[in-house]
């Protein structure tokens, strides 16, 4: 027998009763009962069910299992059993899924159809036993295969957050955000439609630099005419003395 399993008797029953008196007392709450009378009623009933369910699990079903079978989940809790007894068995594969999921469904399968054939009986007499086991058999398979649910979720978890503290964080690159370009204004843009693109200030001045050396050749040749044809107006005049 596990060294635990009056530990584990007191824990269920006491979560089973916590449990239904809170929801007994939102029920309550909600149809307008008296909530201490439903809650302390919800209570009491859901601790025998529990103790009644926990103690055939504990001391009855499990152990048999474990003596007349020995594959499987039940070869590996015997040698957890062994563990805390000081022994130390040899080690077995390690867990599945599927086996997390599966853990100790036979035991809960079968205490809960003892327990809901006996305490219907007790409360509907010998008519009450069939519905019982079926009903019980359900619920708590149902219960138990979602509680290794949660277990096999918590575990996924952890793996996953374990995996990424030990991956090796990527280098970070530096990003240069660059200035967003500056809005041209309507002129320019009026302009550049119209084919006459913006013109530095370095192509301004090459290109007043050009236009003024033009306009002073320009300007040296309209002199240079000018005395050519001051000097021809001054020979074709007839002298004085003539």
């Amino acid at each position: 027998m596990d060294p635990d399993a009056p530990l584990n008797v007191a824990l269920g029953t006491a979560l089973t009763s916590a449990t239904t008196a809170f929801l007994g007392s939102v029920y309550g709450a909600y149809k307008g009962y008296n909530v201490y009378n439903i809650s302390t009623a919800t209570a009491l009933n859901s601790a025998i069910a529990g103790a009644t369910f926990f103690s055939f699990r504990e001391y009855i079903v499990g152990p048999l299992l474990l003596s007349a079978l020995s594959s499987g989940q039940f070869l590996r809790r015997r040698q957890e059993i062994e563990d805390k007894k000081g022994k130390k068995p040899e080690r077995s594969e390690p867990l599945s899924w599927s086996e997390m999921r599966l853990h100790k469904l036979p035991d809960t399968a079968l205490s809960g159809a003892l327990s809901g054939g006996v305490l219907n009986a007790w409360k509907r007499g010998p008519a009450g036993i069939v519905p019982g086991v079926v009903t019980a058999t359900i619920l708590c398979s149902l219960f138990q295969l979602g509680y290794n649910e949660l277990g096999v979720m918590r575990i996924k978890y952890v793996s996953r957050k374990l995996q990424e503290a030990h991956q090796p964080q990527p280098a970070k690159r530096e990003v240069i955000t660059l200035p967003p370009e500056p809005a041209r204004p309507m002129l320019q843009r009026v302009f550049e439609w119209m084919g006459m693109p913006k013109v530095s200030d370095e192509e301004y001045l090459q290109k007043m630099y050009a236009k003024r050396a033009d306009v002073l050749r320009r300007i040296a040749e309209i002199e240079a005419q000018q005395g050519k044809s001051g000097s021809s107006t001054d020979g074709g005049k007839p002298s004085p003395s003539s």
